[in-house]
């Protein structure tokens, strides 16, 4: 598989020109740390009338949304069997909202190099078969998501130094 992470932007990035490299580079790290080899994903950065039509569509919510996630398997354990197999794997899509993205940075006082990333996780939980019930800080994907978030952090800032 040549590309694995195959990125598509159609909005203007001119603001956020940084975003497209970082969340490749967080997808390319999950798939690693979860040794998930030779499977591919679609990344697709839209506009905020893009998110909410697709939020509507998919989820019948009238509101743009910072990430959706439409993944093509529903375990872990059915993905790895099938990249054990050697059968190629397309993990599903996600889909940011650089607007939303910068949103949340206002809204939870935190940079956008944290918060992108925690999208992508987000994101890529769904596409492994993960859910929450809440969006509370104690639903155990949320608390693996932030785990995860601060493996990336760290990772990043040994290569930075």
């Amino acid at each position: 598989m040549e590309d694995p992470i195959e990125v598509l932007v159609e909005t203007d990035m001119s603001a956020h020109q940084y975003m497209p490299e970082l969340a490749e580079h967080c997808i390319a790290w999950f798939l690693e740390q979860l040794q998930i080899k030779g499977a591919s994903i679609t990344l697709r950065f839209a506009c905020q009338d893009a998110m909410e039509e697709l939020n509507f569509v998919y989820r019948n919510k009238k509101s743009s949304t910072d990430v959706l996630s439409f993944p093509q398997f529903d375990s872990l354990s059915e993905i790895q069997q099938l990249v054990s197999e050697s059968v190629p794997v397309h993990l599903g899509d996600l889909v940011v909202s650089p607007s939303d993205v910068l949103e949340n940075c206002r809204e939870f006082d935190v940079p956008a190099f944290e918060e992108l990333p925690r999208l992508i996780i987000h994101g890529m939980l769904h596409c492994i078969g993960e859910t929450h019930a809440s969006y509370r800080p104690d639903d155990p994907m949320l608390q693996r998501q932030e785990a995860l978030l601060k493996q990336f952090l760290d990772a990043r800032r040994v290569i930075q130094k």
